[in-house]
């Protein structure tokens, strides 16, 4: 027993010791070497605590099998400073290890992979792989590298899933990683202890410059600015087809909303939006709810010429905008309005105020709209015409059951005892004259001016008294007369007697 622990002194003796590099077992030259306290297993110059090769030079790791409940491999460190650290190192040149030349862009350097048992109960592919990959051209004291994320899906072998390029943007899927973080494919955040969070947070301040939660049952949108959304294929700039400024005012095709939501074209023409129902009805609606009576909901078209970033005055004639309404026609389209209510500019316009009138359309169904009745700007309405001249012009035939008018004064003045009524001889000289009654107007004023049926009604009711009178002073004169022939007839008989 003695013999044999000296002679194992004296072989670490001799091994611990030695200046060259000494098998330390194996009966073939290089299969296990002990050099400066560096082992070797495939080489004679480790240069590291465990250096394994194989016959070819390549670096291989060692295999641990187990049977059983789990097996390790473990590195550990015990130290209180911070970058002391245990390290597991991937090394990949091309080459060989006696004359090693530099790695290429693509040139995988190692790998975890996962491999499990198959239906056959063997090895043949790996499951998932964390793969380090040169990428890029390698530089003199660094080179470039990505982390790709690869898994099976079970029908073929794996596949990049995840992949961390050189400059630290992450492609999930088969993004381009043009961007920190590309998702080629549906995202999904849940958050089972809060309401979930999706954004990017200031560097200072404590704000998050966007955000993207759940409140309750609601998604919440975000920033610390405006939020613009659009729908460019190229990258997103200042071109939004939607705005939402941070007063939370909303524009569509522009990004400087003056109002809750401003609408606009791509010729800065302000536009109303298109509400499409299949069904019942649909409804824009406009609500509020105020105790003060000059509070109200307004829903306004304002039009100027030039552009919206250089405005010009409107003119005499200009649509302000319309209240059209529209029928599918035998096609089954829509191509014309079938009637009509539209704002049009009446007058010059003034510093601060522009005339205006509205008119209301129709069609019969064989042309376009016409002009049915419009309220000008003195608030005189025409009915058949464009110009009425009166507060209420009708270009036609009006039917009606009744027609009330107001008056100021009738002709009942006529049937006092101070009235002097004309002498039939005069009236009938100034017929003769004038060829129409007093006070009547004559034919050519009434097709030139119309008729004030008003008046007219005033004028002929003081003729019909004035007949009346006429009439009864005829009739008293017809009864005196009666009398006396009664008288003169007596006489005559009394005389025959």
């Amino acid at each position: 027993m003695k013999k044999v622990s000296l002679a194992v002194i004296i072989l670490l003796s001799a091994i611990s010791f030695a200046s060259n590099a000494q098998t330390w077992s194996g009966s073939t030259p290089g299969d296990i070497y002990y050099n400066s306290g560096n082992v070797g297993i495939g080489t004679t110059s480790p240069s590291t605590k465990l250096s394994i090769y194989d016959n070819s030079n390549t670096l291989k790791m060692p295999r641990l099998i187990k049977d059983g409940y789990y097996d390790e491999l473990g590195l550990y460190n015990y130290s209180a400073t911070d970058y002391y650290r245990t390290d597991l190192s991937f090394r990949r040149a091309r080459g060989t290890a006696a004359s090693p030349a530099a790695s290429q862009s693509g040139d995988w350097l190692g790998s975890f992979s996962f491999w499990a048992a198959n239906s056959g109960a063997s090895f043949s592919n790996p499951s998932a792989s964390i793969v380090g990959i040169v990428d890029g051209t390698p530089g003199s004291s660094y080179v470039p590298g990505k982390i790709v994320f690869q898994t099976s899906d079970g029908s073929a072998t794996t596949t990049d899933r995840m992949t961390i390029k050189n400059n630290g943007h992450v492609a999930i899927g088969t993004g381009d990683g043009s961007d920190l973080l590309t998702v080629a494919g549906n995202t999904r955040v849940v958050a089972y202890a809060g309401n979930g969070f999706l954004g990017y947070d200031a560097a200072t301040g404590g704000n998050h410059v966007f955000s993207l939660t759940r409140q309750s049952n609601d998604l919440a949108l975000s920033a610390l600015g405006g939020i613009g959304f659009s729908t460019l294929k190229t990258s997103p700039s200042a071109s939004y087809s939607m705005f939402i400024n941070t007063s939370g005012d909303v524009g569509i095709g522009t990004t400087s909303p003056s109002t809750k939501l401003s609408i606009y074209d791509n010729s800065n023409t302000l536009k109303m939006p298109r509400l499409i129902k299949d069904g019942y009805y649909d409804e824009l609606g406009l609500y509020n709810y105020s105790a003060t009576d000059y509070y109200r909901t307004d829903l306004s078209f304002r039009r100027a010429r030039g552009t919206a970033a250089s405005p010009a005055a409107s003119q005499s004639g200009d649509w302000l905008g319309s209240f059209s309404f529209w029928a599918a026609n035998s096609g089954a389209s829509f191509s014309n309005p079938s009637a009509s209510i539209v704002g049009i500019v009446d007058g010059t316009p003034g510093s601060s105020y522009v005339p205006g009138k509205i008119v209301f359309q129709t069609s019969d169904g064989s042309a376009t709209t016409t002009d049915r009745m419009t309220i000008k700007n003195n608030g005189k309405v025409g009915i058949g015409t464009n110009t009425p001249d009166q507060l209420l012009s009708v270009n036609g035939t009006i039917h009606s059951k009744e027609v009330l008018v107001d008056l100021t004064g009738w002709s009942d003045y006529v049937l006092k005892p101070a009235y002097k009524l004309p002498a039939l001889s005069a009236v009938k000289t100034y017929i003769d004259q004038n060829h129409h009654l007093p006070e009547i107007p004559a034919e050519e004023e009434i097709v030139k001016n119309g008729l004030n049926v008003g008046e007219m009604n005033k004028l002929l009711m003081k003729k019909v008294e004035e007949l009346t009178l006429y009439l009864i002073e005829q009739n008293t004169a017809i009864e005196t007369q009666q009398r006396q022939l009664n008288q003169l007839k007596q006489q005559l008989k009394n005389k025959q007697q």
